[in-house]
């Protein structure tokens, strides 16, 4: 609909972690591309599953997929009062209401202690008797690190004070997920917290002995308010629920970066929120699009995508406690990195690709050659010199210690000092680009030596081009592994393909030969008992274009006719088999007697054939299927 209705650019925050640049939905996306449409797709929110898993119809070949970055703020919305200074100043109050709470009112201003606001001790002890009438004021005052706020309270309310804004004294960090809370019968009519440098703005104004009046509408019709805090710790690294590439094709993902992480924005129904995720990045980059597009006088996609991954800033690694500066993040987790609108728009320098693969080893491409054009205004040559900054190198899988690896999660494990080492066709590393020009460079890669191959170590980095006015980055990404020697599916709990039961929500594994007495399909039976049913874990070591569940019997002998199979000798496959495009996360289903076509098996033994077919695998040669075999089970009718 978007396409047909002629948008220059569409934003699409949906999809489902398949990793497949052929699914359906990424074959689709990348055909509007292929059409002339730029298409921005959210990459996806399951960061803490690692590497490859990309969403689709993010994983779609000329798509541009986007991941998000931690904003350098905290936003915290809160209610809005207003206040008033003698001297015609007038401005919001940002504070979170407690118990009780206030109803509409508006206030005098008293701050204790206006001239030392750091103090900690504020009415802590009691107030001298000379205190005066603070009964219809609203008494400001630090929340006291020396005595409680009980305490506090206790001794203002001696003093007939009714209305009460305590501030954090540590400034504003922290201070909205401070509730104060007092019972209905300690005398107060409301209270709440604000900030340091709030409180300060009104000292100073009482300081200069001009009136402050604060006027406060109660929690229920209250507008909102934003606090933004400093993000000391993620705040411009790529956020940790930001899914990874690449894509099974091992296509590079995510193209580049946008701010989804903590977002203030305008919400539903004329409210405001604060939320987090590639959909909140995935707008941005569109409108970012959309301002190149108006910029650079092309929608054409490819030209967009060069743009705004090429001139993106590389980001350094965040394994979700500390940041390391020292080492830049897999091109995997930040594709080009942070987009940046004005360097995408103003560019002189373009790339003829946005990254380079070079696949697993046993497709390892040998040199890749590329191009940088010069598409700027100026009647010069561009001098460009070639650099290679490498990222992060990470094992997709780790060994479970009895013969069968799995998936390794957010953070993957890491390969120190792991770097492949890149060679240029261009002499002296300096490229002399004229004006409308463009010149070929090819790259030599050679992976990083002494790696476990069998863990399938995903390698990446940047080339680098920098010169006057000019800095681009071409992010690659490779395997130091072959997927051809890596087992589609794994026997065993650890590995991912087992036997359990619908019995609770583990999925732990079933015991060996365990009996299931069931209904018999279609007997229409009346047990108020829910019947526990087998179910096959089925979870492929990486993905698969390509899974089926055939139901074998486990003693050879059957009465219903059976079909072979790669040489399995099959009774028919579980319902909605096989399965395309599988992600790594896999899938379960319970077999409840009833096969794909409909038979209904005869009581017995059976076990369940889990097959899968290798990445880059041909699906009718045998050689590329993987298969193993669930514990036996037994089926039983009531």
């Amino acid at each position: 609909m978007a396409y047909e209705d002629g948008s220059d650019v569409i934003s699409c925050s949906a999809g489902d972690d398949s990793g497949w640049a052929g699914d359906a939905a990424a074959v689709m996306a990348s055909r509007i591309v292929k059409a002339g449409v730029p298409v921005v797709v959210a990459l996806g929110n399951s960061g803490e599953l690692g590497l490859w898993q990309a969403a689709s119809p993010a994983s779609g070949e000329g798509v541009t997929a986007a991941g998000s970055v931690d904003s350098p703020l905290l936003p915290t919305l809160v209610n809005a009062a207003t206040y008033s200074i003698g001297n015609g100043t007038a401005g919001t109050l940002a504070w979170q209401d407690g118990v009780p709470q206030f109803a509409n009112v508006t206030l005098p201003v008293v701050v204790l202690n206006s001239n030392n606001l750091s103090r900690t001790d504020a009415a802590c002890d009691p107030l001298p008797d000379d205190t005066p009438d603070l009964s219809k004021s609203l008494v400001m005052l630090g929340l006291s690190t020396t005595c409680s706020s009980s305490q506090q309270v206790k001794n203002l309310v001696a003093v007939g004070v009714r209305n009460v804004i305590f501030y954090v004294l540590t400034g504003s960090s922290g201070f909205n997920s401070l509730r104060i809370t007092f019972n209905q019968d300690v005398g107060l009519s409301g209270v709440g917290i604000t900030t340091l440098d709030q409180a300060q703005t009104l000292a100073d104004a009482q300081n200069q002995n001009q009136k402050v009046t604060v006027a406060i509408t109660s929690t229920a019709y209250a507008e909102p308010a934003a606090i933004n805090y400093p993000n000391t710790l993620s705040g411009g690294h790529v956020s940790t629920f930001s899914s990874w590439g690449p894509t099974w094709e091992t296509l590079l993902k995510p193209q580049i970066a946008a701010p989804g992480g903590n977002i203030l924005s305008t919400y539903i129904n004329g409210a405001y929120a604060v939320m987090s995720g590639t959909s909140m990045a995935t707008p941005l980059s569109a409108a970012i699009l959309a301002l190149v597009i108006q910029a650079r006088g092309t929608r054409d996609p490819a030209t967009l995508n060069s743009a705004v991954t090429a001139t993106a800033q590389r980001i350094t690694w965040y394994d979700g406690t500390t940041v390391d500066d020292t080492r830049l993040a897999p091109a995997a987790q930040q594709g080009g990195g942070l987009v940046q609108a004005y360097a995408a728009a103003r560019t002189p320098a373009l790339l003829s690709v946005t990254s380079l693969s070079f696949n697993d080893s046993d497709h390892f491409p040998g040199p890749q050659t590329f191009r940088v054009s010069h598409v700027g205004p100026s009647t010069g040559s561009l001098d460009l010199v070639l650099g290679h900054v490498p990222a992060i190198t990470m094992y997709s899988l780790q060994d479970n210690g009895d013969g069968t690896t799995k998936r390794a999660r957010f953070p993957n494990p890491i390969v120190d000092d792991a770097a492949a080492a890149l060679a240029f066709n261009v002499p002296g590393g300096t490229v002399k680009v004229p004006p409308g020009g463009s010149v070929e460079i090819t790259v030599a890669l050679t992976p990083p030596p002494g790696l476990n191959a069998s863990l399938l170590p995903v390698y990446s980095g940047y080339i680098t081009l920098e010169g006057a006015a000019v800095n681009l980055s071409l992010p690659y990404v490779g395997i130091a592994g072959s997927f051809a020697a890596t087992p589609a599916v794994q026997a065993g709990y650890a590995a991912g393909c087992y036997l359990s039961t619908t019995d609770g929500h583990f999925d732990i594994p079933a015991a060996s030969n365990q009996t299931f007495t069931i209904p018999r399909p279609g007997s229409n039976s009346t047990s108020s008992t829910m019947p526990i049913y087998p179910r096959i874990i089925a979870r492929p070591t990486m993905g698969t274009s390509l899974m089926r569940l055939d139901l074998v019997s486990a003693s050879g002998n059957s009465s219903i006719p059976t079909s072979n199979f790669m040489g399995v000798s099959s009774l028919g496959l579980l319902h909605e088999m096989p399965v395309k495009f599988v992600a790594g996360v896999g899938f379960s289903i319970y077999f409840d007697g009833t096969l794909d076509d409909g038979t209904v098996v005869p009581a017995g033994a059976y076990k369940v054939v889990v097959s899968a077919v290798k990445i880059f695998g041909d699906k009718n040669k045998k050689k590329d299927w993987t298969m193993v075999e669930t514990a036996p089970f037994v089926i039983a009718y009531k």
